[in-house]
């Protein structure tokens, strides 16, 4: 990394991805995540690690073969971290490599590291964010945030603020989590919340199909590189993308009680628009967060609609990975934003899978057949959980704009 630009500067300062890391149940790259979208994969099975006969629920987006990501690192640090840790430092070190970043003492104070996690084994201590930060040797801004399953959305977004005022120049951020465990299984059985789609695994995650009956929990990391674009094309980075707009609101709910509502999240991705400068048409593809939760679907799509309008059935693709990967929480949008710079470089349309009745209710083109050959060039990433919702807003670097 360059210490050419100095980190004190203009708000106007424009944010780039310049690599990005993802540990899944569909694999440890953003390529092969892209491959086993494209095959009609699904992370989805029947739970190994605990024993299942107390809960209804008895699938998960498990990962394989840990033992295998530990090989980048000595056997002993890997030991000494628990799993939501070894996640963290395997999707991060994936996007140092993949942005081909060179930290020294003298500029390891202009790099940020901002994370966000939910779910992780009770007796956890880990800090994903510290635990990354002391990988890399980073001495600038460390943030470790919880907003539920917008979280990791709101950490991209917090980050690059970070940037856009000058408090970095590069930024790790991103999520992970760790909730396939006992307390999270029952907190989430109590609720209701999950699919009891025991006998065909593959198919239980069913966003916003008609028959859904809940998500399905999902392990992981995702993580990005954001960097200052001056920076950036100083040391001849490969840009994926540019983050042109952020925005995150809240759902205060009523009587005191938080609430996911329509128009809160309507809010959060109308702002994240109107600061990108971007018009409705030019938007070709709105990742949803849609879980497969029968209410929270439904609300995710009015609030869309109520800003995009019309162009959601008839130009605009609205896809929904959640077949494929289970709700990974906090670091589900940030694979979201993973894939679709992915989908950007392949001129694809990402497929919904799982999706077989449309509901109704829903009216929307989430692609649910294959993986489409299209042109795309500016996405919308949606995240909503509990009453935050989040929202970003990116490019390809072809249609990167001059001024």
């Amino acid at each position: 990394m360059t210490n050419s630009v100095s980190a004190e500067g203009s708000l106007n300062r424009r944010v780039v991805i310049t690599g990005c890391g993802v540990v899944c149940s569909l694999g440890q790259s953003s390529s092969a995540v892209w491959e086993a979208i494209e095959n009609n994969l699904s992370g989805v099975k029947l739970i190994s690690q605990l024993n299942t006969s107390k809960y209804k629920t008895k699938i998960a987006a498990e990962i394989d073969n840990l033992d295998f990501l530990g090989k980048r690192f000595k056997q002993e640090y890997w030991n000494s971290l628990d799993k939501i840790a070894q996640f963290t430092v395997s999707a991060g070190l994936s996007a140092f490599e993949d942005a081909s970043l060179n930290f020294t003492p003298e500029n390891a104070s202009e790099v940020a590291v901002v994370l966000a996690s939910q779910w992780q084994e009770h007796n956890s201590q880990s800090q994903p964010a510290e635990t990354l930060a002391g990988l890399l040797g980073i001495t600038g801004k460390v943030l470790q945030l919880n907003a539920h399953s917008a979280g990791g959305v709101i950490a991209i977004s917090e980050a690059a603020e970070m940037i856009r005022r000058g408090d970095a120049l590069v930024a790790f951020a991103g999520g992970a989590e760790d909730p396939i465990n006992s307390s999270t299984l029952s907190f989430y059985e109590n609720n209701t919340d999950l699919s009891v789609n025991n006998e065909t695994p593959t198919e239980a995650s069913r966003p916003l199909d008609l028959n859904r009956d809940g998500f399905v929990l999902a392990e992981g990391a995702a993580i990005i590189v954001l960097e200052d674009l001056e920076v950036a094309q100083t040391r001849g980075a490969n840009i994926l993308a540019e983050l042109e707009g952020s925005s995150y609101s809240f759902s205060p709910g009523v009587s005191g009680i938080p609430k996911l509502s329509v128009s809160q999240i309507a809010r959060s991705i109308q702002a994240a628009v109107e600061k990108s400068g971007r018009i409705r048409s030019e938007i070709d593809v709105v990742y949803m967060h849609a879980s497969g939760s029968p209410e929270e679907d439904i609300l995710e799509a009015k609030g869309i609609q109520s800003v995009l309008g019309a162009a959601t059935r008839h130009h605009m693709y609205t896809p929904a990975l959640k077949g494929h990967t289970g709700n990974m929480f906090s670091a589900s949008g940030p694979l979201g934003v993973i894939v679709l710079t992915e989908a950007m470089k392949r001129g694809k349309i990402p497929s919904t899978l799982n999706l077989v009745d449309e509901d109704p209710a829903i009216d929307l083109d989430a692609n649910k057949s294959l993986v489409k050959d299209d042109i795309i060039s500016v996405c919308i990433v949606n995240a909503i959980g509990g009453p935050h919702n989040a929202t970003l807003v990116i490019s390809h670097p072809r249609v990167m704009r001059n001024y």
